[in-house]
């Protein structure tokens, strides 16, 4: 969300609580004006790759924990001749997340929550404070 070009997100993204799914819906559109902000201020960002990996996972009852990392690069508008010259291709981060759901009376796996542990630092671009 936070590119010059971000993704047709389709609604639902996945299956969410109700409080999660307007909970992304607003954090989706602050993600977007974010993204705007960097294009306008330095170019902002051409492109994101991320890859999740799951750690560990958990259940008990009706709730599934997930602990997983989010490897984030995203790619910044430099051309070949900037990069070969030692300008950065992309900003890169690993962020811990620990995700929620909860089995909805129908049996489907809803998302609960996914938090982001930024730790004592400033947070990744991808992530609003």
């Amino acid at each position: 969300m936070v590119t010059t070009n971000p993704p047709a997100v389709r609604r639902p993204l996945l299956p969410a609580t109700a409080s999660m799914a307007k909970h992304i819906e607003d954090e989706f559109g602050k993600l977007a004006a974010k993204g705007k902000m960097y294009e306008d201020v330095n170019g902002g960002y051409t492109k994101a790759a991320v890859d999740v990996t799951v750690l560990n996972s958990s259940l008990a009852g009706e709730t599934a924990t997930l602990q997983v990392t989010e490897d984030t690069r995203l790619y910044v508008p430099f051309t070949t001749e900037e990069i070969d010259e030692g300008a950065p291709e992309y900003e890169e981060f690993s962020l811990p997340h620990t995700m929620t759901f909860k089995r909805s009376s129908e049996g489907v796996w809803l998302l609960a929550s996914d938090k982001a542990d930024t730790g004592s630092g400033p947070a990744p671009s991808t992530q609003l404070t």
